[in-house]
């Protein structure tokens, strides 16, 4: 890690460390650390230096672009570089992450919500449209979100429907679902979303149904684990990590989807690479034959929806 006598990496040329010499240089560090390819260093380098200097990147670049970064940013910006360099992930560094459009609040108690998982909010969304839709559909929608981690799936189908759904959102992490209220408030969907401390369905009143079962389980392997990347590694294991290679957690939420769905009510699944057919298979145990793949941005099967 370079350090300066101006605390900002790209001053120690002896030239004075102006924003967009900053920016190419903490862009170059990130890539000759090895945590970023080129794209993705790009990126992490805007939201560094505006995490650093507290001021929109656009602003930066409009007006700032040729102005002197002062010590106490650079100061900052080493700072974060150091942590990315040992291998922190970026949005625990800064504390939040871009999902759907809106920032979340995140920490070391949650995984960090991705931009693949929006095509299952996609498909909540789509599917609850659907039957608010019809002729005779009831006033509002019940969703169950299984292991909601920062929220970010109840909170953005929430606020997809002003009111039209109610949402129930579980997980067996007290901090977790600390951290997932905390941004139902902030992002003004906590009228909206129950949370409850249960193991999937354990703690629920088994007299409630819900028209949809949505979650984003763990389905890495033990295997897989032992080889990820020491970035992932950092995010909880217990929101990474299912037994039976990895479909432990699709068996037990399907074990129990027909006693908690309401006829005509569907599951809605994230999936691991390649995992799909042997999802399908736990499904069709449980009478839930009928199904519809699900495709992230870059058209991988990313999920499934599941119903009788």
């Amino acid at each position: 890690m370079r350090e300066t006598l101006s605390n900002a990496p790209g001053g120690d040329s002896g030239e004075t460390p102006v924003y967009y010499r900053v920016y190419k240089s903490v862009c170059d560090e990130l890539i000759s650390c090895g945590v970023s390819n080129v794209a993705a260093a790009e990126a992490e380098a805007r939201i560094i230096i505006e995490k650093a200097a507290g001021v929109d990147f656009s602003k930066i670049m409009g007006i700032m672009w040729r102005a002197e970064v002062e010590a106490s940013v650079g100061a900052r910006i080493n700072d974060i570089l150091k942590r990315r360099e040992a291998g922190e992930p970026i949005q625990y560094i800064i504390g939040e992450a871009e999902f759907y459009g809106r920032n979340f609040k995140v920490s070391e108690a949650v995984l960090i919500p991705r931009h693949d998982t929006e095509c299952i909010v996609e498909a909540v969304i789509k599917h609850a449209s659907g039957v608010l839709n019809c002729g005779g559909s009831p006033p509002f929608l019940r969703v169950l979100d299984i292991g909601t981690g920062s929220g970010a799936i109840a909170i953005s189908a929430a606020l997809a429907f002003s009111g039209k759904i109610k949402v129930t959102a579980v997980d067996l992490s007290p901090d977790a679902l600390g951290c997932a209220a905390a941004n139902a408030l902030a992002l003004g969907a906590a009228d909206h979303i129950e949370f409850i401390e249960s193991d999937i369905y354990s703690a629920l009143d088994s007299k409630v149904k819900f028209d949809i079962i949505v979650s984003n389980p763990p389905y890495i392997s033990r295997d897989e684990y032992a080889v990820l990347p020491r970035e992932v590694i950092r995010e909880p294991e217990m929101a990474l990590v299912a037994e039976n290679g990895g479909y432990e957690f699709y068996e037990k939420i399907m074990n129990g989807a027909h006693l908690f769905l309401n006829g005509g009510g569907v599951v809605i699944f994230e999936t691991g690479y390649k995992m799909a057919d042997g999802v399908i298979k736990i499904a069709s145990v449980y009478g839930f034959k009928n199904r519809e793949m699900l495709y992230d941005i870059e058209a991988r099967n990313r999920g499934l929806k599941l119903w009788r």
